[in-house]
């Protein structure tokens, strides 16, 4: 799994990040007291909620005037409904891995993704997420219209966590080609 962090290393993690850019972190802790600090320190600026977060917890980050949104793992059509249970005005959807938080590889079901979209985006912000890389992003976007998109393992170095700034490039440079 990843490493802990407090307020400590995400403030060192994060430093040299200009503060025009949003920094999101991606975690599995909730609306733990720790991510409540790190989220009021300013170390990050959003929390990706990866792990087995209730609506509740996240409105309880959300009532602190703290910025989060949940990642849900949508296996079928049905765990769509589930979107709706979240607040908050944004949601990411990954594919379904059911012992594993994020960062899978696997590659969502872009269907599902397009249906969460006329479903829901009058009132969430779809991000897509799940096996995203250089390769594909381009047909994900013009199929699914997502908000936004997310990507980890589509761009690592062979070495998980480990990001290759050259796919980093290609990835961005395909999503403006599929946008």
């Amino acid at each position: 799994g990843s490493p802990q962090c407090n307020v400590g290393c995400a403030t060192a993690a994060t430093g040299g990040i200009d503060t025009v850019s949003s920094r999101l972190g991606s975690t599995t802790l909730g609306a733990n007291v720790e991510n409540g600090r790190i989220l009021a320190s300013g170390a990050i600026d959003c929390a990706q909620l990866h792990g087995d977060e209730r609506p509740e917890d996240v409105d309880v980050l959300l009532q602190q005037g703290l910025s989060a949104y949940k990642a849900l793992g949508i296996r079928d059509a049905s765990a769509l409904d589930s979107i709706a249970t979240f607040p908050g005005e944004a949601i990411l959807l990954d594919a379904y891995a059911p012992r594993e938080y994020g960062g899978t590889g696997e590659v969502f079901d872009w269907n599902l993704g397009r249906m969460a979209v006329e479903q829901f985006s009058a009132g969430k912000k779809i991000i897509l997420a799940g096996g995203l890389a250089p390769g594909n992003i381009p047909a994900a976007i013009h199929q699914v219209q997502p908000f936004a998109v997310d990507t980890a393992s589509g761009v690592e170095a062979g070495i998980p966590g480990i990001k290759d700034l050259e796919k980093v490039r290609q990835f961005i440079e395909a999503a403006k080609r599929g946008a």
